[in-house]
């Protein structure tokens, strides 16, 4: 089991690393903007087409690693990814990956430790690298935020949007747009049974409403929303559970860690469980609330 967890390690750490260099293409004149807004190219997606889903993978990639590094004492490496995990975000511009990777940083390095007892060398060590890292990281993000346009982009929109329609980038409307389309188009079945996702965007001008929750609903039902429902809840029960023998289950606090945030926010930005791109590394996370720790060491 330890070799297949060394696997899932450096198959994560590669794919942060295609997903790095490729949101830094941008510093090559590179890629593709993540936003246009009138001339203003904004933000970083490298060559990634589907751009909305590179957050979400960032997220659960970043994540992980942090996770990792930081349950088996790899401490610089921990700070070394967390870092570039941040910057990564401030490139992309989204409010998920950057509001995600930074508030993922924060939690893991307060909250997460190996064992339960924190000695007073560690706790001591906590709060010196906390003061210094902190400043420093707050210094880079102020001053990367006064040189981009990402500053002009969420100024422009705070000001022609109410707080809720800032929070929400819109969707709230797209949200209001398509319930008049549902209420005229749709018949009883297809309401317990869903149209099918094609018809849906079809119904919609070829895009979802970018809210996991009404887009798994418009598309699939009734049916298809309590599938869903039925699935995350158990996640994040089985996960609570699996957590409670934490030196066994090792993997199941950062499953259910991840869960809740992504199902947070799923509801707030979408592109999530939705997500081709994200799918395969969610299944995997989640998955890790199983494996059984031996008690070896992991280099």
């Amino acid at each position: 089991k330890s070799h297949l967890l060394k696997w899932v390690y450096r198959w994560m750490l590669f794919s942060f690393v295609i997903l790095f260099c490729n949101v830094f293409l941008k510093l090559f004149g590179l890629g593709f903007p993540m936003y246009t807004m009138n001339t203003i190219a904004i933000g970083s997606k490298g060559y990634f087409y589907a751009g909305n889903e590179v957050s979400g993978v960032l997220l659960i990639i970043s994540s992980f690693l942090m996770y990792w590094y930081k349950i088996f004492n790899k401490r610089i490496l921990f700070f070394l990814i967390a870092f570039l995990s941040i910057i990564t975000g401030l490139y992309i511009t989204s409010k998920t990956a950057i509001l995600g990777t930074i508030f993922t940083f924060l939690y893991f390095y307060l909250f997460v430790v190996k064992n339960k007892k924190r000695s007073i060398k560690d706790s001591i060590f906590t709060l010196i690298t906390f003061f210094v890292f902190m400043p420093f990281l707050i210094f880079f993000i102020v001053e990367y935020l006064k040189k981009s346009d990402l500053i002009t982009r969420l100024s422009f929109f705070w000001n022609q949007l109410d707080i809720y329609t800032f929070i929400f980038s819109n969707r709230n409307n797209f949200l209001f747009d398509f319930f008049q389309i549902f209420k005229n188009k749709y018949n009883i079945v297809e309401m317990i049974i869903g149209v099918g996702q094609t018809t849906f965007e079809d119904l919609n001008n070829n895009q979802s409403i970018e809210l996991d929750f009404f887009d798994i609903y418009f598309a699939y039902g009734f049916v298809g929303i309590i599938l869903f429902l039925m699935y995350t809840s158990f996640i994040l029960i089985k996960s609570k559970i699996q957590s409670r023998n934490n030196n066994i289950f090792i993997f199941a606090n950062y499953t259910k860690y991840l869960a809740t945030i992504i199902i947070i926010i799923s509801f707030l930005s979408g592109h999530i469980f939705n997500s081709g791109m994200a799918a395969i590394y969610m299944g995997c996370v989640f998955s890790l609330m199983y494996y059984k720790s031996n008690e070896t060491k992991i280099s």
